[in-house]
């Protein structure tokens, strides 16, 4: 991505996290969730799409990216998988029907959530029984 596009693409996030979230918490801890849904073949991975869009919110979303304390990051390719299968309870009202209704249209979605961060996040090993 050159600078501009580098511009454009901060302003976007900016953009969105003050649309659906507003104002910036205390700097408390907080975790980062962040998703790339792509309809079309791409060269992210999951760890170097985090860190752009954790630089664009610093100010917004936090004071300084230091708080960001745990991150988790992934990538879902449209073509092989659908969404139906993820658990989106969760995720705020405000989000759930423009998610919906971009997921079916666009060919690139980003999904970032930022929020106080919980010791209890930190997992290790496989989830023992997933629901199906």
């Amino acid at each position: 991505m050159n600078a501009k596009g580098s511009k454009t693409f901060k302003r976007f996030i900016q953009e969105a996290y003050t649309k659906y979230c507003g104002e910036a918490p205390e700097n408390n801890p907080v975790y980062s969730r962040i998703y790339y849904f792509s309809k079309v073949s791409h060269q992210l991975d999951a760890d170097n799409l985090s860190k752009p869009i954790i630089d664009a919110l610093e100010g917004y979303a936090f004071h300084d990216d230091l708080v960001v304390e745990f991150r988790q990051s992934g990538v879902v390719d449209l073509r092989k998988d659908d969404v139906s299968g993820f658990d989106i309870s969760g995720m705020p009202d405000a989000v759930v029907d423009d998610f919906f209704q971009n997921v079916g249209t666009e060919e690139h979605l980003i999904y970032v959530e930022i929020g106080l961060l919980s010791k209890e996040m930190f997992q290790f090993g496989q989830p023992r029984e997933v629901n199906q």
